[in-house]
C-alpha cells in the first residue's frame, strides 16, 4: 500500500521538524490538509521502500540535509512573505517535550538516575500484573503524585488516568487514544507548577 509508506515518512517529518508536510497526520483523506511539498513526500516514501523501510536510513538523510541545519534565525523579507515557514526558509522554534524536560530537571539539580530500574525498583513491580481491576481508570490503586523515581522519563510507567501532574499540565499525549501530533499549550497552572510544586522545589 503506497499510502502506508507515505503516512510514515510524515510522520518522521513531523518528528523531527515539528511539522509534518502532510499537518494531520492522522488523516490523510480529503478532509486531511493537502501536503505542502507532494513531490517531496512521494519522492521520500519511494526511497523509504527501496531502502527497505529502514527507519535509520531515513532519519539519517533528512537530518543530514541543509533545510533540517537551517538556523531559526528570522529574515524580515521572508516572514512576510511566508509567516508560516511552510517553504521551510528557517528552522521553527520548538517546545521542549515533557519528557526531556523532566530529565532535565533531574539532571540539573545531580539527581537522574541514568540506569534503568532493577525489576524490584520499577513502580508497577508491588502490583500484580494480571489483576486488571488494580488499573481500572475509576478505582486506580495510586495517586498520580506517586509516579515519580528518580529515573529516565522513559521508564516512568503510563497508566490511563493516573498521569504525573507534570505531564498533565505539560501537553503529554493522551494514552488512552492515538495520537500523532501533541498539542501544544501556555497556561499559567504550568507557571505555577514550576514555582510552587513540592517535587520541583526538592
Amino acid at each position: 500500500n503506497p499510502l502506508t509508506a507515505r503516512v510514515f515518512v510524515n510522520r518522521v517529518w513531523l518528528h523531527l521538524f515539528g511539522k509534518g508536510i502532510v499537518t494531520t497526520p492522522d488523516d490523510f483523506g480529503v478532509n486531511g490538509s493537502p501536503p505542502s511539498h507532494p513531490e517531496l513526500l512521494d519522492d521520500l516514501a519511494v526511497r523509504f521502500m527501496e531502502q527497505g523501510w529502514s527507519i535509520k536510513s531515513l532519519i539519517r538523510e533528512l537530518v543530514l540535509s541543509r533545510t533540517y541545519q537551517l538556523a531559526s534565525i528570522p529574515d524580515a523579507a521572508s516572514l512576510k512573505s511566508d509567516p508560516e515557514n511552510v517553504w521551510l526558509w528557517r528552522a521553527s522554534p520548538r517546545r521542549l517535550d515533557v519528557e526531556p524536560f523532566h530529565d532535565a530537571i533531574l539532571t540539573v539539580s545531580g539527581q537522574l538516575e541514568v540506569r534503568p530500574p532493577t525489576p524490584e525498583q520499577a513502580f508497577l513491580a508491588k502490583f500484580h500484573p494480571h489483576r486488571e481491576a488494580e488499573f481500572f481508570n475509576f478505582n486506580p490503586p495510586f495517586k498520580p503524585t506517586e509516579i515519580q523515581h528518580q529515573f529516565r522519563s522513559v521508564y516512568l510507567p503510563v497508566v490511563r488516568g493516573v498521569l504525573p501532574t507534570m505531564y498533565q499540565l505539560f501537553d503529554f499525549a493522551a494514552p488512552d487514544r492515538p495520537i500523532a501530533q501533541r498539542d501544544e499549550s501556555t497556561v499559567p497552572s504550568q507557571a505555577l507548577f514550576l514555582m510552587n510544586n513540592t517535587w520541583i522545589s526538592d
